[in-house]
């Protein structure tokens, strides 16, 4: 069932990121799923400023929220995009074990104090009570 309430993206995003801080890249076996609870930290508090802002959540799927971070948030655009592009790569198309070298480590950091971050700052200047 679809989550239709602004607090509970709000709330799913806090869950998803206090996960994502336990799979510490440095030391977890699990950087695959770091990096996909960072997309979704991502798509959570999407979906609560989209909620807040229409009244609804104006997409269904990942297109349609595509279309909706570049129409209306065009300057996180590439961050997201990003985001997306290697939580994909972790879900779908390489071995988990890709993912547990130093490099994919260090990327998984940066994707939560970069790209992450600066979909939040930009969310909290648009009005979003994000943490």
């Amino acid at each position: 069932m679809p989550i239709t309430d602004v607090a509970q993206h709000i709330d799913q995003a806090r869950h998803n990121a206090a996960l994502c801080v336990a799979l510490d890249p440095d030391t977890t076996d699990f950087v695959d799923w770091h990096i996909t609870l960072t997309f979704y930290e991502a798509v959570h508090s999407i979906d609560a400023y989209a909620l807040d802002r229409n009244g609804f959540v104006p997409y269904t799927d990942h297109v349609g929220r595509f279309a909706f971070v570049q129409s209306d948030l065009g300057a996180v655009y590439a961050d997201y995009q990003l985001l997306y592009d290697l939580s994909r790569d972790a879900r779908y198309e390489e071995h988990y074990s890709l993912f547990q070298m130093p490099v994919y480590r260090g990327i998984a950091k940066r994707l939560r104090t970069d790209e992450l971050e600066r979909i939040k700052q930009h969310l909290r200047a648009l009005g979003l009570p994000i943490p």
